[in-house]
């Protein structure tokens, strides 16, 4: 099985890159922790509803809290 680089990610921006970045990594085998944020509490929402993301809380700051890698879309 292979190592992951990185082992949580935080996607800053759920719309359509951001979220279907954040539905990418969470279909890898082994899938890394995925934390999304977005200023839009409805597009937390349905990146959580969708299984693209493990946390999507409110504060950006939080997001990236421990976070291997920060990717803005």
């Amino acid at each position: 099985m292979a190592e992951l680089p990185f082992a949580t990610v935080a996607v800053l921006g759920l719309g359509a890159m951001g979220g279907s970045l954040a539905r990418a990594l969470s279909a890898l085998e082994p899938a890394p922790t995925v934390v999304g944020w977005s200023p839009e509490e409805g597009e937390r929402a349905a990146a959580l509803e969708a299984l693209a993301v493990s946390a999507a809380p409110a504060e950006w700051e939080v997001a990236v809290a421990g976070a291997d890698l920060v990717v803005l879309a």
